[in-house]
Formats: C-alpha cells, structure tokens, sequence
C-alpha cells in the first residue's frame, strides 16, 4: 500500500485474450459505481493487446504491464499485486464483465465486518456466446465455506476481494501450486482469517461449452489438500475432501468426466441453478 493511493487495486492477467472481450472486462471495472480504484494488468510477453490497450484507453487508472519473460498465471498475478497500491485487493478475470456496484458492495461489506479478510460473490454463469447458463450462490459465512471446502472451492476467485491490513501487504500466490487460489484460501485459514460470500452474483463469469476440469485440476487440488492435511483437524469437514480428491486423482479419467460433468448431483453440489432454458450439458 502506498500514501494517496486508491482504495481498491483491482487486478487482472491476460495472455492472448480476444480484444473485444479483455475491454469488456476491463469497462465493466473503470465504469464501477465505486471510482477511488485502480486495474493492474499483467500481460505475458508477446500479447499485442497490452500496446494496443496503452493506446486505446486513457484512463489514468489503467496500469498495463509486461513480463519480460513468461510467468505463469501465479507469476502474473504477483507481478501485478507487487505493482498495487490499494489497501483492498479485488480479483477479477479478463474474460468475465463485472456488475457496476461489485466493488461498491463488497467494500462495504468489510467496513462493516472487521472479522473478515476476504469476500467473494455468487456469479451469473454464461457461454461463450454470452448467454446466462446458470447462477451459481456460495455459502455465505464462515462456518458454511468451509463446510463448501470439502468438496469444491467454495470462493470463486476472481469475485474475491481481500483487506491486505488483515491478510498482509505482502499477500502472494504460490507458483509451486497448479490451483494457486485453492492454495492461498488454504493458506489463509491456516493462519486464522475468515470468509463470507455476498448473497448475489457480482459478476458474470464465462464458462466454456465443454465445462469439464483437466486432470491436473483434480490433482492440485489434491496436493493443497495434503499440503494443508493439518486443517482437518480444526475443520474436519475437509477430511472428506482429502478422501474424495484422492479418489478421484486414482480414477481413470473417464469416470472423472462422468461424476464431475454436469449434471443433477454435481449442479447440487456446486450449488449451480441452471437457467430454464438451458440444459446441463
């Protein structure tokens, strides 16, 4: 955090993002209710869109970056978070369109709730054409995201906002881990701090037609769990998640598709409520 700086730093990574949709995202942040901000980006190298940004947008408010060499999506997000000057770190995703008072909301929030070091936000889930697929709503307090831990991430990352005089100013990803925000809320609650959710979607948050996590996915997710084995004991839903994520991390991979894709089960489980007019996939 810096003296005079905004409030809010929002930031945001992006590797050959289509044009259209990286300005989208980045409109829905400059045109928020809430104005005392500003959006960090970090692009990898070679991404034409960071000189065609710097042109295009004069927002004094935009911070555009350039790794010099690739880093990774953690790597991205720590260059951008040790460029950041706000005392509140909000996540967004350059694919995604936030909702105009998401910032407003959630700061809010924390000014009223000085127990809590990160809020997050339900979501409206689109396809890639735009269209609303589903809502999805996470559990709200504390107790109820974690009990949501055992089986699924219950913060959507990039609805997430964090009070670094809580959290710490120093607050990095971890590039030794492929679910680095998985990590980082593990980390977080290994250290005492506490969640919530706001009871609304904040943003709308695209999801590709095929909707199915790599392997790799189910296996970090596996590895924050061992890594952070230890929260079992003052949490011990998350017993159940060591044991599932195991299980599935052994599974042959097309058993992994059909217990994870869409469908009734795995909808209620990730708390998803399908628009009536789609269908799960």
């Amino acid at each position: 955090m810096s003296a005079g700086g905004p409030v809010i730093s929002v930031v945001m990574t992006s590797y050959a993002d289509e044009l259209p949709r990286l300005k989208c995202a980045i409109d829905s942040v400059l045109t928020q209710t809430y104005k005392d901000l500003e959006l960090v980006i970090t692009f990898e190298p070679g991404d034409a869109n960071a000189d065609v940004l710097t042109d295009l947008c004069k927002d004094e408010r935009l911070v555009v970056l350039k790794n010099s060499l690739r880093a990774g999506k953690a790597g991205s997000f720590n260059h951008g978070l040790a460029k950041t000057r706000g005392r509140y770190i909000a996540r967004m995703d350059s694919d995604d369109r936030a909702y105009p008072d998401r910032l407003e909301k959630q700061l809010a929030f924390l000014n009223c709730h000085p127990d809590i070091a990160v809020i997050g936000s339900g979501v409206t889930i689109v396809d890639e054409a735009g269209h609303m697929i589903a809502t999805r709503n996470f559990g709200l307090d504390h107790g109820a995201i974690v009990r949501n831990f055992a089986l699924t991430n219950a913060m959507c990352h990039p609805t997430t906002m964090w009070d670094r005089r809580m959290v710490g100013e120093d607050l990095r990803y971890d590039p030794n881990f492929s679910v680095e925000d998985l990590e980082l809320w593990f980390r977080l609650l290994s250290h005492g701090h506490r969640f919530a959710n706001l009871d609304e979607p904040l943003i709308e948050y695209r999801q590709t037609a095929e909707w199915r996590r790599p392997m790799q996915n189910w296996r970090g997710n596996l590895r924050v769990r061992v890594a952070y084995w230890h929260l079992a004991f003052r949490y011990p839903y998350l017993f159940i998640g060591l044991v599932a994520f195991a299980a599935l991390a052994l599974m042959p991979r097309s058993i992994v598709d059909r217990i994870t894709e869409r469908n009734f089960l795995s909808d209620f489980v990730r708390s998803i409520r399908p628009n009536r007019t789609s269908q799960p996939n």
